[in-house]
This record gives structure tokens, C-alpha cells and sequence, in this order.
């Protein structure tokens, strides 16, 4: 955030070198005034609005800086005021500008942009002065800039080079001076004029920062040229497919369908606000999002605004989810019927690559396996209404390596251990509770363990037919490979009506056995080739991870399913959550959710502290990852406070999709704590330097 307040201040600074490179469509020279369009002379600069330009793709603006970095200052104490970097960073030229004024930044795309793979682009800023910005033209002319003046309130800069920025000072009677900068003559003439007398007088946002990018140019400039190449291309690849023996209709014409969406998609899209806040007496900061589109006709628009609906209290199956979570979302799924197309089209697709296969697999594909493996596609389970989940991590086994120890009494049951405690670490656990039919959801693992076992059988039978014609100096690398396949796959298995669960319920086992040869290099201490000892001859131990996915009835119309590395965790975390289950170890006993208790369209919270400790224990040798948890242990809540999201948007002809994003006072003290740290870091590698 701090980088993007300082982005017009920075650009500012660069004219005093004004070694840009400029993007142009016409020839480059001494530009006119067209900020103004004034004349040379003592007439009166004609600082009238004029329209924004159709290019415009992107406007930025820091309503006040001075403001922002004061409620910075305010949140985080720092050793030196932000201004007086700035100045240093500036060659003091920060000291004329008048930073309680907006500073503004806009990008265009140019019309002329004939390739969309190396699109063009106009860039341009401007930045008000205070009342004396003499010194400033002081400055440049010290630095060896040319600086002319036009009339009595309107200046003119010009680089070293032919080559650099485009900048005008404009000082009417009455009104504060600003300095209009674009990155090259074009950039100035198509931007400038907007910048200078138009956008200053404009209502300033309430917010620090805040973003507006507009899709128009795309879709004037961008979408005919790609529409172009699709066409192209699309009438190649249909021959293509019927080259490769793809006859049905539907299949021939998914490529067409799908470039015709993507097109629509792009064309309905019509703009994106973003706003930024800092609120230094709630010690908190806040940013936002909307994306508004001009139609709902395609399948993408469609999707990702259908959920919306009348804002809501997250619904009560969120506050049934485990205490200890260290994330927890909720929503509303889009209909299912809009993904009836796109499941037809994808059975037939993989109905026609069965076939293939089958030709090609001299007969260990059979028939029962393709209709087996169409089923299980046909099964994916259909979601609708609304939805809450949950994730969290999972501590790691005792056994393991232990800190400090010496690299060389590292052993194959260490080896087990730490193997085992990475993939706890990857995967933790998640609980989902969701609107449907558990019957569903329970055939599609029942279907997908049996195509499973088909994919076993299969490749046995293969290795089975190489080593039978394998010439003698191979037999013994088939008859390994034949060999590995009983031992290596993962045994997966359903149990229905699991114990120790409700009726109905069912539980996927997935153990994916190893031994501690397997993973010796993947998991030691040392990590060099040349000092690290070899796994010990004859002591390989094995081990299993044990991954479970659940499947749970609870009130009609609805179940819980979850997954994990802990089948002990994941079961208290899964019947935690289902209705009449104490309140003690749910979101409900929580006393940090309060802020969620408003009516919205979605949301929930994230916290990253936990899950960062976890990751890096996946590879203890990073050192970023090392340096990373380091850190985390000098914050005073360890990046445990939760991140508030909410979502919404607008239904209608012309719908929208919002979000919204909070870092309340615990994560602002941690931030502080953190920016300290670097400030530390940087100063320490600064002495350490010759």
C-alpha cells in the first residue's frame, strides 16, 4: 500500500531525470500545450473540463498523502517520518508538492495496438504543487533540465534526451498548480488535457486509495482482434477433430461454443472499483472490490453472480464449524442446471477418448471398464443452496527428528516419522457442510474406488504381458516394476455405515504406504549429497499415511463431508460440527467473530499464522521458510487473528460481484511488529556490508 501511495511521488522524482521510455504512435517532438490548449502568451489558461478518453483503462488515486502516511504513522511507529524519506528520496522535490491534494495516475490503452499478444500503453500522472513551487523549477534547471515558460501560468519541461517523460506545469489564477506528466509525447496528448481539468475537480473518494479500471478499450480495441484469431483457429481445430475421428456434433462444436463465451463474458464485463482505507482510531485497515457487468447473458457472468442474494446472518451450520479452525467461508453455489452442458459435453468427450484407449490398449481396456469410468464422471455429485467449510492443521507426531540433533544418528523410523508429519502438514484437515443428497456424494467414492481398482488391474495386466515378451536382459527390470505394483499403490477401501459415525455415513480409506528408503532424501536433516550418509543396508522400516475422506448425513437435505491426515482429528472435527453437537468446540464459543454477525452474501474469516508454522515444516532446509516462522514468533498474536471477508453483489440485467476485505487491531499490532523486523533486517545487512 505504501508503494502505491509513493507511486506518483516517484514518478514525480523521475522528472528531474526524465529517463522513461515513451510509447508513441505519432512522431516524437516538442509537444504542444495540449493540456490547455492555451496559446502562448499572457492569456488566461482555458482549464474547462473535456471528456475522459475512450483509451482510458485505468485511473489510481491517492485522495490525500499526507493524510495516509500520518494514519500509517499513527498504526505503525517508525523510527524516521515517512515525509522526510520521501524528501530524501525526492532530491527534496516532495517539499513542493502539496501532498493533502489527490495524486492521480491513469493508463490507457493505445487505440493503435494491432498485436494482442504485446499490447501498447499510455501512462500519465499528475501532482498538485503547493503555492511556492518555484524552487521546483529551480531544481529541474540545477539538474540540467530544460524548463520554458509559455505564459505566466504555464511551464513546460523537457528531459536531457529526445527520449523521457512529457510533462507541463499548469498554475491558473485561482486554482492549485499541478504538474501533468505522460510517458512520451502520445502518452501527453491522449491523457494530459483529462488529468489536468478534468479529474482535479472531480469529488475526491472517502477512502486512502482507490482504483476504477474500465473494460470499454478492451472490448473496443482487445475483443474484435481476438475474435479475428479465434476465428482462425477454431476452423482448423474442427478439422483437426475430424481428422482424429470426432464425429459427434457437439464435440465439434465445444470449441466454437466455448470461444463464443469467452467473448461474451469479456464484452459484459464493463468496469472494476477497488478502494483502500486506513482507520488509525479503530486501528484497522479495510480494502474492497466490485466488479460490475453491463449484461448477464453469458454462461461466466451467469456463474459467478447467480449466487447472489438477499444479504444474510451466516447461516448456522457456519457456527457449527470446529473452534479451531483456521479458516471458515460460507456461500451460496450457483444453480446446477447451468452446469448441465458442460457435463454432457464432458461425458462424450471422455466417452470418445475411452475409445481411443480401447483401441490402442490390445484389449486390456474392456468394455465394463469404460462404462465404469462414464459412470464415475456421471456421478460427480451436483452442490446448491448454501455452503460452509472449514480447514485447519494438524500437530506433528512425536518421534521425529528432534531439533538440534546430529544429522548422522538420523534413522529409517525418523525417516517414517518426519514423512509421515509433512504430509500432515500439507494436507491438515477441512469439514464442509453442504446442501444435497449424501447418497450422491457416497456412490461417487463407491464408483470411484472401483474404477481405481480398474486402473490397478490394468496396469498389472500390462506389466504382466512385458515381462512375458521381454527380452531375457530386461526380464529382471519388468519383474521389478510387476513387483512394485503390489506394493506401492495405495490401498484405498469405502466402508459404509462407518463405526463410530452416524447410519448412513461412509468413510474412503486411502494408506499410502512407503518405507523410509522411499523418502530418506526427501526427508533428511542434511541436504547435501556429498556429507549426507546413506540410508543404513537392510534397515528400511515402513510406514503408511492414512488419508481419510467422510461422508455424514445430518439434517434433511443436507450432510457434512470432510477430508484429512488424521482419521482420529478429522473424525472429532466432523461430529463436532453436526447439529446438537456441544457448543464449546465450534465457531459459536468463539469471542473474535463478532464482526460477522451482519447480514451479507458470504464470507468468513482466514488467519495464516498456523498454516505458515505448518508449511514450513514441510522443508525444513528453506531457509525463507525458516526466516518466515522466525518472524511469526516475534509478532505478538503470530499471524493468528483472523482476516475478515464479506461478499455480495447486485442481481438484475446489470448484476455485480463485491468483496470485501478487514484487518482488525490485532493484525495491524503484528504489522507493526513485522515492518520493524524488516526495518531491523535491512539495517543489520546494510552494516554487514564492506
Amino acid at each position: 500500500m505504501l508503494r502505491r501511495t509513493a507511486l506518483a511521488l516517484a514518478l514525480a522524482a523521475s522528472a528531474v531525470g526524465c529517463s522513461s521510455t515513451p510509447v508513441t504512435t505519432t512522431p516524437q517532438g516538442q509537444p504542444p500545450a495540449v493540456a490547455t490548449g492555451a496559446p502562448v502568451g499572457a492569456a488566461p489558461l482555458d482549464m474547462s473540463p473535456v471528456p475522459a478518453p475512450k483509451s482510458l483503462l485505468l485511473v489510481f488515486r491517492s485522495t490525500s498523502p499526507k493524510k495516509t502516511l500520518a494514519a500509517i504513522e499513527r498504526l505503525i511507529p517508525m523510527p524516521i517520518r515517512l515525509e522526510a524519506l520521501l524528501l530524501d528520496a525526492t532530491k527534496g522535490a516532495s517539499a513542493m508538492l502539496d501532498m493533502e491534494e489527490s495524486f492521480d495516475l491513469a493508463l490507457a490503452l493505445d487505440p493503435a495496438t494491432d498485436d494482442i499478444d504485446d499490447p501498447k500503453f499510455f501512462v500519465a500522472f499528475g501532482v498538485p504543487l503547493s503555492k511556492d513551487f518555484k524552487p521546483l523549477l529551480d531544481l529541474l534547471e540545477k539538474e540540467g533540465e530544460d524548463v520554458e515558460q509559455l505564459s505566466p501560468e504555464h511551464w513546460r519541461l523537457r528531459g536531457k534526451g529526445a527520449d523521457g517523460l512529457t510533462c507541463e506545469i499548469l498554475a491558473p489564477e485561482g486554482k492549485r498548480a499541478r504538474l501533468v506528466c505522460g510517458d512520451g509525447t502520445s502518452a501527453y496528448r491522449e491523457l494530459g488535457p483529462w488529468l489536468a481539468r478534468t479529474l482535479p475537480a472531480e469529488p475526491k473518494p472517502a477512502q486512502d486509495l482507490w482504483l476504477r479500471a474500465d473494460f470499454a478499450p478492451v472490448r473496443n480495441v482487445i475483443l474484435p482482434k481476438l475474435r479475428s484469431e479465434m476465428d482462425k483457429g477454431l476452423g482448423d481445430l474442427r478439422k483437426e477433430m475430424t481428422q482424429a475421428g470426432v464425429n459427434e456434433p457437439e464435440l465439434l462444436d465445444a470449441p466454437s461454443t466455448f470461444a463464443k463465451e469467452v467473448a461474451l463474458a469479456l464484452e459484459e464485463i464493463d468496469h472494476l472499483d477497488a478502494t483502500f482505507a486506513i482507520d488509525p482510531n479503530k486501528v484497522e485497515l479495510s480494502g474492497s472490490m466490485e466488479l460490475s457487468f453491463r449484461g448477464k447473458e453469458s454462461w461466466l457472468t451467469k456463474v459467478m453472480t447467480d449466487g447472489a442474494a438477499t444479504p444474510a446472518q451466516p447461516p448456522e451450520a457456519f457456527w457449527r464449524l470446529p473452534k479451531d479452525s483456521d479458516s471458515a467461508l460460507f456461500g451460496r453455489t450457483a444453480d446446477p442446471a447451468l452446469f448441465l452442458g458442460i457435463r454432457r459435453v464432458g461425458k462424450k468427450g471422455l466417452s470418445v477418448g475411452l475409445d481411443f484407449l480401447q483401441r490402442e490398449a490390445n484389449g486390456l481396456l474392456k468394455d465394463a471398464d469404460k462404462q465404469a469410468f462414464i459412470g464415475l464422471f456421471d456421478s460427480i455429485p451436483s452442490f446448491k443452496g448454501t455452503w460452509a467449510s472449514a480447514s485447519g492443521t494438524i500437530a506433528p507426531l512425536a518421534g521425529g527428528f528432534p531439533a538440534g540433533g546430529k544429522p548422522d544418528s538420523f534413522t529409517p523410523q525418523q525417516a517414517i516419522v518426519e514423512a509421515k508429519n509433512r504430509a500432515r502438514s500439507i494436507l491438515g484437515w477441512s469439514v464442509i457442510n453442504a446442501e444435497g443428497d449424501p447418497a450422491q456424494m457416497i456412490s461417487f467414492l463407491s464408483k470411484g474406488v472401483d474404477a481405481y481398482g480398474r486402473v490397478i488391474r490394468i496396469a498389472k495386466e500390462e506389466a504382466d504381458q512385458k515381462l512375458k515378451t521381454a527380452p531375457p536382459s530386461l526380464k529382471d527390470i519388468y519383474r521389478k516394476q510387476r513387483a512394485e505394483l503390489d506394493t506401492i499403490p495405495p490401498k484405498v477401501k469405502l466402508v459404509q455405515n462407518a463405526p463410530g459415525y452416524p447410519k448412513g455415513s461412509a468413510v474412503l480409506e486411502l494408506d499410502i504406504g512407503f518405507s523410509s528408503e522411499d523418502v530418506w532424501t526427501w526427508v533428511h536433516p542434511d541436504q547435501s549429497w556429498d556429507s549426507r550418509k546413506p540410508h543404513p543396508k537392510g534397515k528400511a522400516t515402513r510406514g503408511s499415511v492414512p488419508i481419510r475422506v467422510v461422508v455424514v448425513p445430518e439434517e434433511a437435505g443436507r450432510f457434512v463431508w470432510g477430508y484429512g491426515a488424521d482419521p482420529d482429528i478429522l473424525k472429532s472435527r466432523i461430529l463436532g460440527s453436526l447439529k446438537g453437537a456441544k457448543t464449546e468446540g465450534t465457531l459459536a464459543a468463539r469471542t473474535d467473530l463478532g464482526r460477522l454477525k451482519r447480514p451479507m452474501q458470504g464470507g468468513g474469516f482466514l488467519s495464516y499464522g498456523r498454516t505458515f508454522e505448518s508449511l514450513a515444516k514441510v522443508d525444513e532446509n528453506d531457509s525463507d521458510m525458516q526466516e518466515l516462522l522466525a518472524i511469526l514468533g516475534k509478532l505478538p498474536h503470530k499471524g493468528n487473528a483472523p482476516v475478515f471477508l464479506y461478499g455480495g453483489g447486485k442481481t438484475g440485467s446489470s448484476p455485480s460481484l463485491s468483496a470485501e476485505i478487514v484487518f482488525e487491531k490485532p493484525w495491524v499490532e503484528d504489522l507493526s511488529v513485522l515492518v520493524k523486523e524488516i526495518a531491523m533486517g535491512q539495517k543489520r545487512s546494510s552494516a554487514a556490508r564492506p
